[in-house]
């Protein structure tokens, strides 16, 4: 397939893709941090998410999950009557 796509602009499509991968690698999944700190869109950090390996994301939204029950359970533990 052909695109108008420059070199330079693919190369920085890969690394963009990579610093949001390692970001979610490394637990973090909320979308306006890795914005903040990739210094790319909320949108096409969504983007690059959506591209990863089901495998990856799955991972990563069980440990997800894990957190939100744990603070789920803080609350309801710390809560007084």
């Amino acid at each position: 397939m052909k695109t108008k796509h420059s070199n330079e602009a693919v190369d920085r499509y890969i690394r963009d893709y990579q610093r949001v991968q390692i970001r979610w690698q490394n637990h973090i999944t909320n979308l306006d941090q890795i914005s903040q700190l990739t210094r790319l869109s909320k949108r096409v950090v969504s983007q690059y998410v959506d591209l990863l390996p089901d495998k990856l994301k799955s991972i990563s939204k069980n440990e997800s999950d894990k957190n939100v029950d744990l603070n789920t359970k803080n609350v309801l533990v710390n809560k007084e009557p």
